[in-house]
């Protein structure tokens, strides 16, 4: 020891406990992964073995598409994009299965939040498919599309009938043009001989948010209102802390 003899040795005996140490590890990996390979010691590994469940990684795919298309959106990014993750996200959901244009949670007041409308789209859809207050409310034998232009009100009212899994048939019968609540014009719309009924595809529906396809290629989001609510002070809180940002910027 005073030599620093001992010292070598000593450390010479311990050196192999440090290599023996992983050696030990990898047996005991080895002895558990043959017991799970041969179904031996299945009641001490159970509750360490987690199931692969491909619905719950559809599941996820879907959640990460539906709060991308949701961010897409409140950036007010380029319809291009958008429209890729619409594809994406039509491409996930099972429609037949889950059956949108049946279910109760596609009944009620939907505000829209992004459109893109096809050239031979009807006047009305084109001219107001960019308002800030584009609403639709959905019954079960009956919509209405009602869009709010300040005072001014203009309210189409169709029949609505599932006639599949994701599609619904929609004949617009009237349109009402409002102000202060008062109606100064109505329009009947008579359906042209042969030009059969409109419809509107489901895309993707889920508690608060859905995203649909109308028969003439038309794409829309919407989301249920009192959400929408939340949507537009998402976005205006975004664009002033952007408009806050490029201030300091400016003055910098």
């Amino acid at each position: 020891r005073a030599t620093g003899g001992g010292a070598m040795v000593l450390a010479q005996s311990r050196a192999p406990a440090r290599v023996r140490a992983p050696a030990r590890a990898m047996g005991r990996w080895r002895r558990a992964s043959a017991m799970r390979a041969t179904g031996g010691g299945a009641s001490e590994d159970a509750a360490r073995v987690q199931v692969f469940d491909p619905r719950r990684k559809v599941e996820l795919q879907l959640l990460g598409a539906r709060e991308e298309l949701m961010s897409l959106i409140e950036r007010k990014a380029p319809d291009e994009a958008i429209t890729a993750v619409i594809d994406e996200l039509g491409t996930l959901y099972d429609g037949e299965a889950r059956a949108p244009a049946r279910d109760a949670r596609l009944l009620g007041k939907w505000r829209l939040i992004w459109s893109a409308q096809a050239s031979t789209a009807n006047p009305f859809q084109r001219a107001f498919g960019k308002a800030a207050r584009n609403y639709q409310i959905i019954a079960s034998n009956a919509l209405a599309n009602v869009v709010e232009l300040g005072p001014v009100v203009i309210d189409a009212k169709a029949s609505c009938e599932a006639v599949s899994e994701v599609r619904s048939e929609v004949v617009i019968s009237t349109v009402d043009v409002r102000v202060g609540g008062t109606t100064l014009k109505t329009f009947t719309l008579e359906p042209r001989p042969g030009a059969g009924k409109g419809w509107v595809e489901q895309i993707y529906l889920d508690d608060t948010m859905r995203v649909s396809v109308g028969n003439k290629g038309s794409l829309f989001c919407h989301v249920k209102d009192g959400d929408a609510a939340r949507l537009e002070e998402a976005s205006n809180a975004s664009a002033s802390a952007s408009s806050t940002a490029l201030a300091r910027v400016d003055v910098d």
